[in-house]
């Protein structure tokens, strides 16, 4: 005569593909473990996944939890954006809100065509980098470059100094000529 020993905890299958880590209990029937998906509501009652079902995937930074082919409530991401380049824009998974982090240092654009190197400084803002130019006397308070003011751009050997449409101070090189034959 057969015999058979109930053995608690040990691992088996319940057939159901939305369990995981199923054990056999002490009435020596096997029990789903944890579900795979948040809800049994992904499982018909033959333990086929029933995929597309609303869900609520617990995540605060998704919406339109549905139950996916393998049985895991899944949702779309948030989307956080931001047109501050000096800013991080992320999801809280706690609360579900957009939160924007300051990002000091990353290279930015300041809109002054007259500086380079610009960058997000502490406060969140970017700041112009060293001036392309020689002077900042080529941007209005704008920004915007006044090509054709006058200027000095530090070389002897041009003159009729101005601004460019890049903001550079630029001579019109001067002519050596010599008389000595």
């Amino acid at each position: 005569m057969c015999t058979f020993t109930v053995t608690p905890g040990k691992p088996c299958d319940d057939g159901n593909p939305a369990t995981t880590g199923d054990t056999c209990n002490t009435d020596g029937v096997c029990t789903g473990g944890s579900q795979s998906g948040t809800d049994s509501q992904f499982v018909d009652g033959d333990g086929k996944i029933i995929a597309g079902r609303k869900c609520y995937d617990k995540n605060m930074c998704t919406n339109q939890d549905t139950c996916d082919i393998n049985g895991k409530c899944v949702g779309k991401q948030v989307n956080c954006t931001t047109t501050d380049q000096c800013k991080l824009a992320t999801c809280d998974p706690g609360s579900g809100m957009c939160t924007f982090t300051v990002t000091p240092g990353k290279p930015c654009d300041d809109g002054n065509p007259a500086t380079t190197g610009d960058t997000c400084n502490t406060d969140g803002v970017c700041t112009g980098g060293s001036q392309s130019g020689t002077d900042s006397q080529f941007v209005d308070g704008d920004g915007k470059i006044i090509a054709g003011r006058k200027c000095y751009d530090k070389n002897m050997c041009t003159n009729q100094d101005t601004c460019d449409i890049n903001g550079k101070c630029v001579g019109k090189q001067v002519n050596c000529t010599t008389t000595d034959q």
